[in-house]
């Protein structure tokens, strides 16, 4: 926590102990014009003195605005511990920490959280959603990009004899692949032009939920249209490339 005004708490000080500091939200709200170090605050039968201010800092879910906040020095240590773990340490603490709970006080049941595991289930519902995400999006390109591959397989087959005359008039390969993803790309285009804004539509509306939140970039917007567009090239390319090399004298024959 960053101090912006004022002095942290001090071990050395025994008037610290009716002393509180502020977060900005709370200074504004208690002293919006006026400068809040050494005012007093009246809570109960006690008064406490401001010494200091610090920053703002979210304390609950991102969902939501940052609230005043008043920090006291606890009395009440001594039923509270606050542990750090190295990395893969948790469950053997945990056992120590359980065999020395039940050594100094085995009247009492240990309760503990890891912080975690508690800052995790603040974002379990954006997580699943996140899941949910890729493997709706990944099913949605599979599906797409076979409906893409069957409808330019059936149309080339319904242009065969049209596609062989041209080659055997002189028309290039080029020339057949243009003609046959020409039409294909409008459509991709024009389905591309409604998803896009549709999407960062949907993503602004979730994204309003959070008190504190991220703005979307132009660039992700563009970058998602031009894979998209990679995706469906690739598919068409493939596909006329394929039909464009084929024997013409073969496809009339068949014919």
């Amino acid at each position: 926590m960053e101090i912006v005004t004022g002095r942290n708490f001090s071990s050395t000080l025994t008037t610290d102990s009716s002393s509180i500091i502020l977060n900005e939200s709370a200074s504004k709200q208690l002293y919006p014009e006026a400068q809040p170090l050494g005012k007093h605050i009246a809570v109960g039968d006690q008064t406490f003195t401001v010494i200091g201010v610090v920053k703002d800092f979210n304390f609950n879910s991102l969902r939501e605005n940052v609230t005043p906040l008043v920090m006291v020095l606890g009395n009440d240590w001594r039923s509270n511990l606050i542990v750090r773990t190295s990395g893969g340490q948790l469950a053997n603490t945990l056992s120590q920490i359980r065999k020395m709970s039940k050594k100094l006080n085995p009247g009492h049941e240990l309760e503990f959280s890891v912080m975690e595991h508690d800052f995790e289930s603040m974002y379990s519902g954006e997580r699943r959603t996140q899941k949910l995400f890729i493997v709706f999006t990944i099913l949605s390109l599979v599906v797409a990009g076979v409906g893409l591959f069957g409808v330019l397989g059936y149309c080339t087959e319904q242009r065969t004899r049209e596609l062989a005359i041209r080659k055997i008039l002189g028309a290039s390969n080029g020339a057949i692949v243009k003609l046959l993803t020409v039409d294909f790309i409008k459509l991709i285009f024009i389905a591309t032009g409604i998803a896009l804004p549709l999407a960062w539509w949907i993503m602004e509306r979730w994204l309003n939920a959070f008190a504190n939140r991220i703005n979307i970039p132009i660039s992700t917007v563009f970058l998602s249209g031009g894979l998209i567009l990679l995706i469906a090239m690739l598919i068409i390319s493939y596909q006329t490339l394929k039909t464009s090399m084929s024997n013409p004298v073969d496809c009339l024959r068949s014919e």
